[in-house]
């Protein structure tokens, strides 16, 4: 049971200035009651029959009250903060909590594990300080009020607090469930909403990668190029090369990559050596078609007869070693060893690096076209008339309308729900809205520039290839991440943003 502590002034309400938070982790948000309301140890607070309301100062058990779920922040060292609870003074500030049907009205997934009265607002340090000290029970002033926004004022707290590292960030915007990723760089007041995609996209690794960034093992830009491993499986493979050999993470994702090419074609051509199984022919052949196929056959050329290697005659002790040459035959095939990557040149390693920048890019310009069409007001006619017109003028094809199809889907924009690419666009013609097809058209656009930018055939960039990237830099936000990127760019005489100057100090010092 909660005990209200039942002195003149508790429910007073603080002034509108907000508290500075104290060297224990206070909390944004909480104002720090007077010293007055801490009950007097010897006679004790007396317990009212008035229900809980806000600003009210309680004195509840620990296990009453739940940590916040939002709550991610590192707890540190706390034996310091229990010495100070176990000195006259005690806690200076209480802690906020909320009841947990309120915080379960905003929060309904977050509360289902939760089975305390009371979930914690700000003040977790101090609330697990207090099992540390052996203490039972805590001061906490009650507020409900802050459940509608808890989550995201937690989440600006910690932001603000320290700098997190990109893992970290990439928690903490996973956070704000179902929000956009526009939506949630406004709450957060950060410029480049490319750069919330560019951490979320993290939480795209496989687990064991996610658990090497979070003990700072696997820093960020070399997670970033593990991303464009379509396959997860050969992510890990090269992230186990690069602790287990000492391999540079390119050197690993080249060893995975041609290594899996080999595999591919060596697997291709033990089936192409494999005897032809005869099938037996249906009895009753089409008589046109049987005509046909022997006139083919006494056309064609005679076959060569198959080459006959002589070889001297088997003693008669081979006969004997014949079953035993059976037995070996049936005996399980032991697993080919992985083959060893060739030994390439400093040219030929460039050159892959190069190929690996180009597919992490083409990812990352592909959540930005995604993230772009989520949001049919985040763009301008004027600048969005220049991309179609590259597109009209360049050729679209099949492979661009599928990719728009699936980039509108993921978007949750497509309008209209056809599974068929083609039946898809050739209902949103016939649908006479005109936000629909144009949003349709800009799409497309935006996958054929996209298409041809992402073509690693083309050794490098011309114009429309940088004019492709600098609106989806205008317009979406992107930031170009990878050096091939940013020098294509430049070179072209594309000025790159300060977010992407930043990001890629970043990139290059992590890189060293």
């Amino acid at each position: 049971m909660a005990i209200k502590v039942d002195k003149p002034g508790r429910n007073l309400k603080p002034s509108t200035a907000s508290a500075s938070k104290d060297a224990e982790g206070g909390g944004a948000g909480s104002a720090p009651p007077t010293v007055a309301e801490q009950p007097a140890a010897d006679s004790g607070p007396k317990v009212t029959d008035v229900p809980d309301r806000d600003w009210d100062i309680l004195n509840i058990p620990l296990d009453q009250i739940a940590p916040n779920p939002y709550n991610l922040r590192d707890m540190g060292d706390l034996e310091e903060i229990a010495e100070s609870l176990k000195q006259p003074a005690g806690l200076l500030e209480p802690v906020s909590v909320m009841h947990r049907e309120e915080f379960a009205r905003f929060y309904p997934e977050a509360a289902e594990s939760i089975t305390q009265k009371y979930v914690l607002g700000f003040g977790e340090r101090r609330w697990r300080s207090h099992f540390l000290a052996g203490l039972r029970r805590i001061r906490a002033v009650l507020r409900d009020d802050l459940a509608p926004t808890i989550r995201e004022e937690l989440i600006k707290e910690n932001w603000h607090r320290k700098q997190p590292t990109e893992y970290e960030e990439a928690l903490q915007f996973g956070l704000f469930e179902g929000m956009s990723v526009r939506e949630i760089a406004r709450r957060l007041n950060i410029k480049s909403h490319s750069t919330v995609q560019k951490r979320l996209d993290l939480l795209k690794l496989p687990q064991e990668l996610q658990q090497a960034m979070a003990k700072k093992e696997l820093g960020y830009s070399d997670a970033r190029k593990l991303l464009g491993f379509e396959d997860k499986e050969q992510a890990v493979q090269a992230w186990e090369l690069v602790r287990g050999k000492d391999m540079t993470l390119d050197d690993a994702m080249r060893h995975v990559l041609l290594g899996h090419q080999r595999g591919a074609e060596e697997e291709e051509s033990l089936e192409a050596a494999k005897p032809e199984v005869e099938v037996e022919r249906p009895t009753e052949v089409d008589e046109a078609e049987a005509e046909t196929a022997s006139e083919a056959v006494a056309a064609a050329p005679p076959a060569a007869e198959p080459a006959v290697v002589s070889t001297p005659a088997e003693p008669r002790e081979s006969a004997a070693a014949a079953p035993a040459a059976a037995e070996a035959s049936a005996a399980p095939a032991q697993p080919r060893p992985a083959p060893a990557a060739p030994v390439q040149s400093r040219a030929e390693k460039a050159e892959g690096k190069r190929a690996l920048e180009r597919r992490v890019a083409s990812a990352d310009r592909e959540q930005a076209c995604i993230s772009l069409l989520s949001d049919p007001h985040a763009y301008t006619l004027e600048g969005v008339d220049g991309v179609i017109s590259r597109a009209l003028l360049g050729g679209t094809n099949q492979a661009a309308r599928v990719r728009a199809h699936d980039w509108l889907q993921k978007a949750g924009q497509a309008g209209i729900s056809v599974k068929d690419p083609e039946s898809y666009f050739e209902a949103v013609l016939s649908s006479k809205s005109a936000d629909l097809i144009h949003h349709a058209s800009l799409a497309t656009a935006l996958a054929t520039g996209e298409g041809r930018a992402a073509d690693r055939r083309r050794p490098n960039w011309d114009a429309h290839d940088a004019a492709h990237v600098q609106f989806l830099i205008t317009a979406a936000g992107y930031v170009p991440e990878t050096a091939w990127e940013r020098e294509s760019l430049t070179r072209l005489g594309v000025a790159l943003s300060e977010a992407a100057r930043d990001e890629a100090e970043l990139t290059d010092q992590e890189s060293l």
